[in-house]
């Protein structure tokens, strides 16, 4: 009920963008499209390939190069400025993609409001949120 609710409402309003973020089921994409019409639709995911069925056009993105990334993660967490590369390494970990570096972002953001800076469970929260995106990307709960 509170889905058609809500879709009810997005119909009203069709300027309106839906994210699909990391979505790698086209059967999932297929099932939603109808129930969607008129709206804008953006989908994240690393599959190359869909349906043609599926009206999707494709725009590949590449990985940030590692200094990019570097300085991305430094300007949305501005406490990591001083932090050394060697110590920003879970990056690789995470093929230095932006959303994983927001997700990061996020994670340093609720751990500073509780933590010190020098607290080590700032580097574990990087460490815990690299998992988590590892994990994600391979198909793991």
């Amino acid at each position: 009920m509170q889905v058609t609710l809500t879709l009810r409402e997005w119909q009203k309003q069709p300027l309106r963008l839906l994210v699909f973020d990391n979505l790698e089921e086209p059967k999932i994409l297929s099932e939603w499209l109808p129930k969607l019409n008129g709206l804008r639709i953006l989908v994240t995911a690393r599959r190359s390939q869909w349906s043609v069925d599926l009206g999707v056009d494709v725009h590949l993105l590449d990985t940030l190069p590692r200094p990019d990334s570097l300085a991305l993660l430094r300007k949305l967490a501005p406490r990591l400025k001083g932090t050394s590369d060697a110590d920003l390494d879970m990056l690789a970990e995470m093929g230095d993609l932006p959303q994983a570096l927001d997700l990061e972002q996020r994670a340093l953001a609720m751990y500073q409001k509780f933590l010190p800076p020098e607290h080590p469970d700032i580097k574990n929260a990087l460490s815990w949120v690299a998992e988590i995106e590892r994990r994600m990307n391979s198909g793991k709960s």
